[in-house]
């Protein structure tokens, strides 16, 4: 393979990964000697503002020179975070082309997703053919990063196509296979996501009924909130405490009401969303991409509804649903029981 492909003017897949990985691994050198420049200038900037603040509390002068460590721990920092997400994608394309390597030169059997969970006792030959398991055409196929993807596969390998859906996929193999960057970005983005995201609870969540559909709900809620805050600046101008005490006791009252509907709806909306992040990054990464075959067209053309852009909204529901976090916060959580 490699000899026609050379004698052709075209890098062999071999060839491809091969450099890839030494390419990646030479740059991964040069991130982790950053690494180590970095946490050991981060240490030295740190004990400096020990220093400093020791020297302050002795003799009560100097105060501002602790400022100037402190600004370059922060940028330190900063610059650190970036060179160790840096190495962590390195190490994943690393993987990606080794990996690769590996099917090329048939070391692949035991290293990948077996597909033990797809397996069906009643299934007409795929357990005969090793479809699923270990060593089987499963493994040797799936580089799939998310669980869709995955079933997905595992559905294609069970069920007969028509010849036209087959010569599609086909000719949207043939449009990827020179897609070596895009690859990579789906794959370091989607080595996140397949730990993270759960497209069937996300799907089930979005077309639930509401759990707080009541406007009347909405409006008592708003203004017990309203009044309690009114309160409270009542009694820092007047001196009088009993209206907050009054309606403190009512709102915690009411929070008691609404509270095993709040706590179940917090828990299936976290349990539904998580990994929108990484969710957008995929869906930003594919809207970024033009696509010639008719089906990548059509599978990138579903995404979009109403002309809405899919990573914007899905950016947009994680910023929402992170404030759900804040309710992990003490004293968020002290505030809720009178404030909603």
């Amino acid at each position: 393979m490699d000899t026609a492909s050379a004698g052709s003017g075209f890098e062999s897949p071999h060839g491809t990964y091969s450099r890839a990985v030494a390419q990646n691994r030479e740059k991964l050198g040069s991130q982790q000697r950053w690494d180590k420049t970095l946490g050991i200038a981060k240490l030295a900037a740190g004990i400096f503002v020990i220093f400093l603040l020791v020297r302050f509390v002795h003799e009560l002068h100097g105060f501002r020179l602790v400022l100037i460590p402190v600004v370059l721990f922060v940028v330190l920092a900063v610059v650190h975070e970036r060179v160790l997400t840096r190495i962590r994608t390195l190490k994943s394309l690393i993987a990606f082309y080794e990996r690769g390597l590996a099917r090329l030169e048939d070391r692949w059997a035991g290293t990948g997703e077996s597909g033990d969970r797809f397996i069906h006792e009643t299934h007409p030959y795929a357990r005969d053919l090793d479809v699923f398991g270990r060593g089987s055409l499963f493994e040797l196929l799936c580089i799939s990063r998310t669980r869709a993807g995955a079933e997905t596969l595992a559905r294609w390998l069970q069920e007969p196509a028509p010849p036209e859906d087959v010569s599609t996929r086909q000719e949207a193999v043939r449009e990827l296979r020179d897609r070596s960057e895009f690859r990579e970005r789906l794959f370091t983005a989607g080595e996140r996501v397949s730990i993270g995201v759960h497209p069937e609870s996300l799907a089930a969540w979005g077309e639930r009924k509401r759990t707080f559909a009541s406007l009347a709900d909405t409006i008592l809620l708003v203004a017990l909130a309203v009044l309690w805050i009114g309160s409270v600046a009542y009694g820092v101008l007047y001196g009088s405490y009993w209206p907050l005490l009054a309606i403190s006791v009512l709102n915690f009252i009411v929070y008691g009401q609404f509270k095993k509907r709040m706590a179940e709806s917090v828990a299936t909306i976290e349990a539904a969303t998580t990994g929108l992040d990484l969710l957008a990054e995929i869906l930003g990464i594919l809207e970024a991409e033009q696509f010639q075959s008719p089906r990548l067209r059509d599978l990138k053309a579903a995404l979009q509804s109403d002309g809405v852009v899919p990573s914007s909204a899905v950016k947009k529901l994680d910023r929402i649903t992170h404030f759900l976090e804040q309710l992990r916060n003490p004293i968020v959580l002290l505030l809720d029981y009178f404030l909603f």
